[in-house]
C-alpha cells in the first residue's frame, strides 16, 4: 500500500453550515461540490482539495458532537491494501463515489479512530 498525502478530515456536528461558514469567512477556505448523500454534509476547498468535510450524522457508536471523526489519505494498489487488511483481519467496509472518481476503504483502528483510504475507480477496477 502507498499513502501518498493526507486527503480530509471529518468533522462531525449538529450545525454543518455553521460550521462550514466559519472556515470559510474566518480561514478564506473555499465552499465547493460534495457527493450527494442521504444526511447533511459541506466540503470546504483549500485550493481544490476539499480538505474538510463537515458532517451532520449520528453514529450509533458516536460520543457526543463536534469531534473529528476519521482522517482521509489518498492511496494506491487497491488489491495489495485489501489483501494485506484481509491478513491482518482488519475490520472495514467499503463503497465507491462514481460522482468524484473514487473506491474508498474505510479501516476500523484502535480506540474506534477511523482511516478513509481513497482510490482512484480505475485502480479499484483493475483490482477488484
Amino acid at each position: 500500500m502507498a499513502i501518498s498525502a493526507l486527503d480530509h478530515f471529518t468533522i462531525l456536528t449538529p450545525d454543518v453550515y455553521g460550521t462550514a461558514q466559519f472556515f470559510i469567512d474566518a480561514l478564506d477556505f473555499a465552499p465547493g461540490p460534495a457527493p450527494g448523500l442521504d444526511f447533511p454534509v459541506r466540503w470546504i476547498y483549500c485550493g481544490d482539495q476539499a480538505a474538510i468535510h463537515i458532517v451532520n450524522r449520528v453514529l450509533p457508536d458516536s460520543e457526543g458532537s463536534n469531534r473529528i471523526d476519521h482522517m482521509g489519505f489518498r492511496a494506491t494498489n487497491y488489491a495489495g491494501t485489501k489483501s494485506r487488511l484481509d491478513e491482518y483481519g482488519a475490520e472495514y467496509m467499503e463503497q465507491n463515489l462514481p460522482a468524484v472518481g473514487l473506491h474508498q476503504i474505510f479501516v476500523k483502528c484502535p480506540h474506534a479512530i477511523w482511516l478513509e483510504l481513497n482510490f482512484a475507480l480505475e485502480d479499484y477496477h483493475r483490482g477488484a
